[in-house]
């Protein structure tokens, strides 16, 4: 998945109004050299969750494409490969929980990462279900980038 790509997937989304806007922080370019690069698919059904942490994935060096439904994310996940899957408790048209066995189908060695978790129930629900990590609520951005970072290594 490359920048040019998920920057046109953006804008055709964002001409649908299916998509939210981000603007993207830039960091010394010596602390963005230390990190792995990785595509990062990012789906929540919360707009603020998808402009703050993809705002803060990019802004750590990563190729980000933010999605709201579990449609649209297995649809991507059957076209793209991303490194990474970040994935929401609630999307739009499903609970992020429902859909963690038909990722494991579609993209089975791919690590996902919930967030926005609230109760330990869920959390080992998730785990249970595939789940390499689990970012309980609220989780801070040393938190994410941890756990993410901690993901992407080979």
């Amino acid at each position: 998945m490359t920048p040019k790509k998920v920057l046109a997937s953006y804008e055709d989304r964002l001409r649908e109004d299916t998509a939210t806007v981000f603007h993207p922080v830039t960091l010394p370019l010596e602390r963005r050299r230390r990190r792995p690069p990785g595509n990062v698919l990012l789906v929540d059904g919360d707009p603020h969750i998808l402009d703050e942490v993809g705002c803060r994935l990019v802004a750590w060096g990563l190729s980000v494409l933010c999605e709201a439904t579990a449609s649209r994310c297995l649809a991507v996940l059957r076209q793209e490969a991303p490194d990474l899957l970040l994935l929401g408790r609630r999307l739009r048209d499903r609970e992020g929980l429902e859909i963690l066995q038909e990722v494991r189908k579609v993209r089975p060695g791919l690590p996902v990462l919930m967030i926005g978790v609230s109760t330990p129930e869920v959390r080992e629900e998730a785990l249970r279900r595939g789940a390499m990590g689990v970012l309980t609520r609220p989780f801070s951005a040393e938190d994410l980038e941890r756990e993410v970072f901690r993901a992407l290594e080979p």
